[in-house]
């Protein structure tokens, strides 16, 4: 009787604690596969994870402007430097969308004013749980994706197919095969 206490006890603290985001695997790729193409690793898109996003047409990583913690900070693409600022967690909302929080400020990738039109710039703001912050990921060219936004149906996109750092991410409409809004999860 007592050590079936004990398990239950276990049981239900582990559920809070992964719950409460304090039981993180030790890695995407060792806790969610990884592949390898290209000279990428990405991770497999189940449930909730950590991850990096690298721009198939750059190589450059979606990143948070300046590094700001601020709401209203814009979201652009930069070399990849291994920051915080280069870090999301892609908060599983359970319905086949995910909420993409930056790691450093606790903030969700949004479209500016959640408006729904072409060239609508990327910022971060509050998680609300809202349609506009939910994204969705589809399987593109060579194991990367396309990330749809759920209220406009459009896709994080680099305008112009630039290569240069602090183009600040839109959203447009989705163009299959085009490398300048598909992404590796890394």
């Amino acid at each position: 009787m007592k050590k079936r206490m004990r398990i239950s006890c276990l049981l239900v603290a582990v559920a809070v604690l992964a719950f409460m985001g304090l039981i993180m695997a030790p890695s995407v790729g060792a806790a969610y596969g990884a592949d390898v193409a290209q000279g990428q690793v990405r991770a497999r898109v189940l449930g909730s994870f950590w991850a990096e996003m690298h721009n198939r047409n750059s190589g450059s990583c979606v990143d948070v402007r300046d590094d700001s913690y601020d709401a209203g900070a814009w979201i652009q693409q930069y070399h990849c430097h291994n920051h915080p600022a280069q870090k999301f967690f892609f908060a599983d909302m359970g319905n086949g969308y995910y909420e993409i929080e930056g790691q450093h400020s606790h903030k969700c990738i949004t479209p500016q004013g959640g408006w729904l039109d072409n060239g609508v710039p990327l910022l971060q703001w509050y998680c609300l749980g809202y349609d506009n912050q939910q994204w969705q990921f589809q399987s593109a060219t060579g194991g990367s994706y396309r990330v749809v936004n759920k209220a406009s149906g459009k896709c994080i996109d680099v305008p112009n197919w630039s290569s240069n750092d602090s183009v600040i991410l839109q959203q447009w409409i989705c163009s299959p095969g085009a490398a300048n809004q598909e992404f590796y999860l890394v």
